[in-house]
């Protein structure tokens, strides 16, 4: 057609072309796997709530028939004799008290509980002390007694500052300072626990500085219990002040009874030269110990009741000596202890591994080990291990019982209990540590 020649297709061939424009215009179908019936679930978007952490004691003291623990939110609770307000702060008096919150006290970073009344470490190093105040122990320049929070003031009026740990004692209280570590007390001075230098029976209703014959620098750490102190310097060395009647000073140039008004070194074996390489003191009721880096203890003091540990029930002991304490046998004295501290008429040690070894009195079940010894003066000759469930890392010791400090950050107390200072008043006494309940809302 038109001068050119077409090829025409069979009609197998048109039927094959027809065949590949049909398959061409298919359209591929997905089956879904679910029938028509279901229907589609959506997933919400999943926020993450990060929650606070747990409120849990981080500090923990004690005397007489009182105790504190410093909380992980920089609250003070309080449980036991109240009769000064020295649990509450409030003005309440009501006696004995369970575990609570102490009023006017925030952003505490420690706690020190006294024989009648109590103090904290706050903001910026200040303290603040509440309770009675006979002696001036609350530091306010004045012996009125406080049912709420006090400044302690030096001389001028304005609160003291840089405070980095206290330690309470019959009506004595003594803060460490933290640049320089000074050491400054006030209260009662009857008994030279003041450590001034000054006259002994003079009272201070302000912080005077502690002294040997110049003033005391670069301690570490500060105890005291009844009416003496003591201060464990930077070089390993420690230094004591105050009542010395049974020899608690340590130091054996002195004859009890004796009152130290400045501090006096802790002798060594020879009773003339400073004892070095101590890593803990601990001031008791009359006697005191001290812990040494090869992990030894001796102690030195009254050891009427035991309290020394070095076998005897009867002896006192002037100031160290090689042969104290012994827990078992005069050739098997104790080892491993990086921890001491002592109360009425007992003492204890926290061992490496979170043991913990008390010797001493025990008529009321106070060193913990599931045994009364009712009057009778325990010398705990065989090694004594408190029955706890988790390692220790702090111990405070009351007038006739202890509460220890758990790594799970866990409160148990032991022994007398006649003022709620085992945190509960379930019984007169408890010779296995009983929990302290901290989560009250209180």
């Amino acid at each position: 057609e038109n001068g050119r020649w077409v090829r025409k297709a069979t009609k197998a061939q048109v039927a094959q072309l027809l065949i590949a424009i049909a398959k061409s215009r298919q359209t591929t179908t997905t089956v879904p796997t679910s029938t028509a019936s279901e229907t589609a679930t959506t997933v919400p978007d999943v926020t993450t709530t990060t929650l606070p952490p747990p409120v849990v004691p981080t500090q923990i003291s004690a005397n007489y028939r009182t105790a504190c623990a410093r909380l992980s939110n920089g609250v003070v609770k309080c449980w036991g004799d109240n009769t000064n307000s020295q649990v509450l702060g409030t003005g309440s008096t009501t006696s004995p008290m369970p575990p609570t919150v102490v009023a006017g006290i925030t952003g505490a970073t420690a706690v020190a509980a006294g024989h009648d009344s109590s103090c904290a470490i706050v903001a910026g190093g200040r303290v603040k002390c509440w309770g009675s105040n006979l002696t001036g122990q609350l530091g306010d320049n004045t012996t009125t007694a406080r049912t709420a929070p006090v400044n302690v003031v030096d001389a001028t009026g304005q609160p003291i500052t840089g405070v980095i740990q206290l330690t309470a004692a019959a009506s004595s209280t003594c803060a460490l300072m933290g640049t320089s570590g000074q050491v400054w007390c006030w209260g009662d001075g009857s008994s030279g626990q003041l450590g001034s230098g000054g006259t002994a029976n003079i009272d201070s209703a302000t912080p005077v500085q502690v002294a040997l014959n110049a003033p005391l620098l670069h301690a570490t750490s500060i105890t005291s219990f009844y009416q003496h102190a003591c201060a464990l310097l930077a070089s390993g060395e420690a230094w004591c002040w105050g009542l010395d009647d049974s020899g608690q000073i340590g130091n054996s140039s002195l004859t009890p009874p004796a009152i130290t008004v400045y501090a006096r070194f802790v002798a060594d074996d020879t009773g003339a030269s400073p004892r070095s390489g101590i890593v803990s003191i601990a001031a008791g009721d009359n006697h005191t110990c001290a812990a040494s880096s090869d992990g030894s203890v001796r102690c030195w003091g009254k050891g009427s009741d035991g309290a020394l540990g070095h076998g005897s029930n009867l002896a006192d002991l002037a100031f160290p000596n090689a042969q104290s304490p012994v827990l078992t046998t005069v050739a098997t004295p104790l080892t491993g202890a990086v921890r001491v501290t002592t109360g009425g008429s007992h003492s204890c040690a926290l061992l490496t591994g979170g043991s913990v070894i008390c010797w001493g009195m025990n008529s009321q079940g106070q060193l913990g080990n599931g045994t009364v010894a009712a009057g009778v003066p325990d010398p705990s000759y065989a090694n004594t291990t408190v029955i706890l469930p988790d390692p220790t890392m702090a111990i405070a010791a009351g007038g006739s019982f202890e509460c220890f400090l758990s790594t799970a950050h866990e409160v148990r107390c032991v022994g007398l209990n006649g003022s709620g200072q085992l945190g509960n008043t379930a019984s007169p006494r408890e010779s296995t540590p009983v929990l302290v309940d901290l989560t009250v809302a209180t």
